[in-house]
């Protein structure tokens, strides 16, 4: 997928002493270690230049199970803490109540 968007993404024109050239993504395989790329000056013929794919990062999506344990340990502190505090304060309340 990141090689057909990097495909998609490459139409380029600049003018060079006059003349317009003009590049774009021609590759129908993406499983290669190049892209073609179709050269055209001055609207002629394309002129196919092979071109290396740009680099991408590995993929590294485990579904949301990091996220996921995470968050779960995040509640499971959030209520330690709840409960810690009500604890704390029934024990005040029953010194207060005794004196």
């Amino acid at each position: 997928m990141a090689r057909v968007s990097a495909c998609s993404g490459v139409q380029a024109s600049a003018i060079v002493g006059g003349d317009l050239i003009t590049a774009e993504c021609t590759s129908s395989a993406f499983g290669g270690a190049t892209m073609d790329i179709c050269k055209r000056t001055n609207g002629g013929s394309c002129l196919s230049v092979a071109s290396p794919w740009p680099a991408t990062p590995d993929c590294a999506h485990d579904g949301g199970v990091t996220l996921s344990y995470d968050y779960f340990l995040a509640a499971i502190t959030f209520l330690c803490v709840v409960w810690g505090g009500k604890k704390l304060i029934q024990l005040f309340d029953h010194h207060h109540a005794d004196s």
